[in-house]
């Protein structure tokens, strides 16, 4: 067990994400080895220098989405597991007794309390009406170099 220097690049658009990627690289490049492969991510020390200064996007591109002219609306009870934070929908019904009986086997069956919301959804096809993209970012390029375990 030793120490060596190394030297190395990675981008992002922070220093912090720039250096998860030359992490990334080197162990994609030397394998997992237990932290002594003797590259960035087995530092011990090391110092940084940005070298291209990141520039995120300023402006969005957007789609839009012909969703054409009849749009229909439906009432909806949704069924969700109260404690869900992923926002996860179990199943959806159009009356509230249906929705209570499926709330009530999703219950028993998840040992889960079942929430059942009211809502109004656009029915069928073309439920999207635009996407919006952030135009070409340029990732900042950080040069690294330091002592590491080997």
């Amino acid at each position: 067990m030793g120490r060596t220097s190394f030297s190395t690049t990675g981008y992002g658009m922070t220093e912090r994400e720039a250096r998860r990627d030359a992490c990334d690289d080197a162990r994609d490049e030397n394998g997992h080895q237990d932290g002594y492969s003797g590259d960035i991510q087995s530092s011990t020390y090391e110092e940084s220098k940005c070298i291209v200064k990141p520039k995120p996007a300023k402006q969005c591109t957007v789609e839009h989405q012909n969703i054409g002219v009849t749009r229909k609306w439906e009432t909806m009870f949704v069924i969700s597991a109260r404690c869900d934070f992923h926002g996860g929908e179990l199943g959806w019904e159009k009356t509230k007794g249906a929705a209570l009986k499926k709330a009530k086997e999703l219950a028993i069956k998840h040992n889960k309390t079942m929430s059942i919301v009211i809502e109004k959804r656009l029915v069928g096809k073309g439920r999207d009406v635009a996407s919006v993209s952030p135009k070409k970012s340029i990732l900042g390029k950080w040069k690294f170099w330091g002592e590491a375990r080997c």
